[in-house]
């Protein structure tokens, strides 16, 4: 990404304080909305069989963007994509929408929702980072990883000092540097439309413009107080720091566990492809693949293609056996 990597830091973690009441029916939710503290988060499960698969949307994105891979992966496993704090039907959160809180929060909607471990992580996007962060919070629960087009820390850059570096080698005083003045306000922007989300049904694309929405107005409804925004950001770049800090680790990779990286074919920079490889080597027993013809939201392009590579991993935790380039 480019110098404007920490608005869209902003952008994703900020907005969980601007969280008020919804006033248009989006109608019932697909699944159920489960308690994990005073709070309810939808999570949608489908299926039966071991090991639980765990979808993990994007910034942005939610739980009915797996409508087209959750189906198919249902046929043989558990399966279940929810929708983070504020997001959809979830209902807000106090804190913003960091790692840290994000993966607090899916470990206690599983533990509440009786859904057990071992789990496959499938993350998108950001969704990469906050399975990564799980995985290092709860690896003992966590069997084998998936990843579509993740958001890598050291694709991720700002200015400082004149010169692009990547957010996670910032320390939280070089960081704070690097934000606006007074008060923060997310520019608005129209939802979504089009290729690729229209690939969903008819019904389900309707929906999922509705959902962003009203995500956009809380987005957009009121400046953060610039206090508020610091540690909102500050929460990311730790994150992003602590991955950066363990990958000098080779002790602390994915060890033998199955895991495959695919990476979109359009628009694909080089140094996106590079980060990707290497994401795949913290693994014995993982893959990076390019899927040509696909932009960054690959399981709605392709979704045949994340379909196997979790059906891939999957095989995998079962046989034992490592997985095959391709």
């Amino acid at each position: 990404m480019s110098s404007k990597s920490v608005l869209v830091l902003l952008v994703v973690a900020l907005t969980a304080v601007l969280a008020r009441a919804q006033t248009v029916d989006i109608g019932a939710p697909p699944g159920r909305l489960v308690d994990v503290g005073g709070r309810r988060l939808h999570l949608n499960c489908t299926g039966q069989g071991s090991p639980t698969v765990v979808f993990e949307a994007g910034a942005g994105a939610f739980s009915v963007d797996w409508a087209l891979v959750q189906p198919a992966v249902a046929l043989t496993n558990r399966a279940c994509s929810y929708d983070r704090a504020r997001y959809a039907w979830s209902d807000p959160s106090p804190s913003a929408e960091m790692p840290a809180a994000v993966v607090r929060d899916l470990h206690a909607l599983l533990q509440a929702a009786n859904e057990p471990p071992p789990y496959v992580l499938v993350g998108q996007s950001m969704g990469g980072i906050y399975a990564r962060i799980y995985e290092r919070r709860y690896s003992t629960e966590v069997a084998g990883m998936v990843f579509v087009d993740p958001v890598h820390e050291d694709d991720l850059f700002a200015m400082f000092e004149g010169k692009p570096v990547t957010l996670g080698s910032l320390t939280a005083e070089q960081l704070l540097q690097t934000l606006p003045p007074g008060d923060v306000t997310v520019p608005t922007r129209p939802p979504q439309l089009g290729e690729p989300f229209d690939r969903l049904p008819d019904s389900l694309y309707k929906l999922r413009v509705e959902l962003e929405r009203r995500l956009i107005a809380l987005d957009t409804s009121k400046p953060v107080p610039h206090a508020i925004a610091a540690e909102a950001v500050e929460g990311q770049r730790a994150a992003l720091a602590e991955l950066r800090q363990a990958a000098k680790t080779p002790a602390q990779g994915f060890g033998s566990r199955p895991l495959v990286v695919l990476t979109r074919g359009l628009e694909s920079r080089d140094n996106l492809r590079r980060v990707h490889l290497a994401l795949s080597r913290t693994s014995t027993n993982g893959r990076h693949s390019v899927v040509a013809g696909a932009g960054h939201e690959i399981q709605l392009y392709q979704p045949s293609i994340v379909i196997q590579a979790i059906q891939d991993v999957l095989d995998s935790i079962r046989t034992k056996q490592h997985l095959p380039d391709r």
